[in-house]
């Protein structure tokens, strides 16, 4: 749910989803 979060995020804001994914990945561990 996590990665399809990020993605949708960074969709809609337009952002780089390897950013999303970094911090997503961060918070997660």
């Amino acid at each position: 749910m996590y990665v399809y979060s990020y993605e949708f995020v960074a969709t809609h804001l337009g952002v780089e989803p390897r950013t999303y994914l970094l911090r997503v990945s961060y918070c997660s561990n």
